[in-house]
């Protein structure tokens, strides 16, 4: 875990979802976002710090792969046994120079699921502060696109 602004940035872990399936709870995101006191820090300088205004491909990645670490922890993302956040893997789906960002969500393991996040920079874009309502809905997004690549890997 890394220790950012305010201190340490994610709260406990959250419990395992014993029932096979992905639960979204958005609202645990806007608490963890209230009580934290990080709702009006920049998302970039928070996730990638040292990042200029334009986040690279490599750099979205980065600031994917943490906010749903953090969401996991915070309990917004609940996933089931035996997954952990670390099996979820974001890959930038478009050149380095397009607007409109897509990401390919896959788990580790299983390249062949996969699931596409379409309009990746319009919700976590440039200027977008942590408590924005672009972000809370990536939130939800990103774990209702693990829900559909946990039950595709059930089947």
């Amino acid at each position: 875990m890394n220790d950012r602004i305010g201190g340490n940035r994610r709260g406990a872990a959250s419990t395992l979802q014993p029932y096979g399936k992905v639960l979204v709870q958005v609202g645990r995101w806007e608490e963890f976002v209230r009580t934290s006191g990080v709702g009006g820090v920049n998302l970039h300088k928070y996730y990638v710090p040292g990042s200029g205004i334009r986040l690279t491909n490599a750099e979205y990645e980065l600031l994917l792969r943490e906010l749903f670490t953090d969401a996991v922890a915070v309990g917004a993302i609940v996933l089931p046994a035996p997954y952990v956040s670390g099996d979820l893997l974001f890959k930038m789906a478009s050149a380095e120079k397009i607007y409109r960002k897509q990401v390919q969500l896959s788990l580790k393991g299983r390249p062949e699921t996969v699931a596409m996040f379409d309009s990746v920079h319009e919700h976590l874009g440039p200027g977008r502060r942590i408590a924005s309502l672009s972000v809370t809905d990536a939130v939800g997004h990103i774990g209702r696109y693990v829900s559909t690549l946990v039950s595709k890997a059930a089947s």
